[in-house]
């Protein structure tokens, strides 16, 4: 199910990638055949329909013809940039971790640390 982590990679980051593109073109092809299902059925039993179902398949045509152009003009980025652009280079970020940012300071339990110099309190009297 990689391809659902991609369609949303590229719903929510800039560009789109193959499989938005794909899914996209699945879904306008789709909705182009059940209108023109519908047409005919219109053309058939119901001629008073008729125009309303043209303009609906006119209307899925030029939004699906349209789209190709803008995302051919567009192009494509991968799935990879876009899950580096959600959640920035993790491996970088793992390996930066210093020594020095662990806190080392446990203790055994029942036993109390110092605070530190600029910590401490004066007692008032």
């Amino acid at each position: 199910m990689e391809w659902v982590e991609d369609v949303f990679y590229g719903a929510v980051t800039k560009g789109v990638n193959d499989t938005t593109v794909a899914v996209f073109k699945a879904v306008c092809l789709a909705s182009i055949a059940s209108l023109a299902i519908l047409t005919y059925i219109c053309y058939t039993q119901y001629p008073e329909l008729l125009i309303h179902c043209i303009f609906a398949l006119s209307l899925s045509v030029f939004l699906y013809a349209l789209m190709h152009w803008f995302l051919g003009e567009l192009g494509t980025v991968s799935p990879a940039e876009q899950r580096k652009e959600l959640f920035g280079d993790q491996t970088q970020a793992i390996h930066s971790t210093k020594a020095s940012d662990i806190n080392t300071n446990a203790t055994e339990p029942g036993t109390a640390v110092a605070a530190p110099k600029d910590r401490q309190t004066k007692k008032v009297e």
